[in-house]
């Protein structure tokens, strides 16, 4: 009895082990960080086309937007700042930029929270994405 109480601790101690956990990120936003965070652009606009709406297929739309992104590659705040979006669009699009997966800002060899503007241009239906 002994022995199999043994062998269960030492197995969930071992589960316990491999599972990655997420750093909590602590302290404001690096304003200037080292090493900004970064995605993939063209991921971005190719996601971004794949689910235009009708709307915003024919003419010339823009938004920017202001993203906090975690010390972890989450994104935890998503804020309109101008652009030529209706309110639908900006609440549709605040959603999609939250899904997005970043690769954290760096501040010297440590992963930190930041802010990067995001700003989207769309000519009949062509996304161009821009991350400052």
């Amino acid at each position: 009895m002994k022995t199999l109480l043994f062998i269960t601790a030492l197995a969930l101690t071992a589960v316990g082990f491999a599972q990655s956990e997420k750093v909590t990120c602590t302290g404001l936003p690096i304003a200037n960080p080292s090493v900004k965070a970064s995605i993939s652009v063209a991921e971005v606009a190719q996601k971004f086309e794949s689910t235009v709406s009708e709307k915003l297929k024919k003419g010339t739309h823009s938004a920017v937007f202001k993203v906090l992104v975690d010390c972890n590659g989450k994104v935890t705040e998503v804020i309109y700042q101008r652009g030529t979006f209706t309110g639908l669009d900006q609440e549709d699009y605040k959603i999609k930029i939250s899904d997005l997966t970043w690769n954290p800002a760096m501040q010297k060899t440590k992963a930190v929270s930041s802010f990067v503007f995001l700003t989207i241009e769309i000519v009949n239906g062509k996304f161009t994405v821009i991350v400052q």
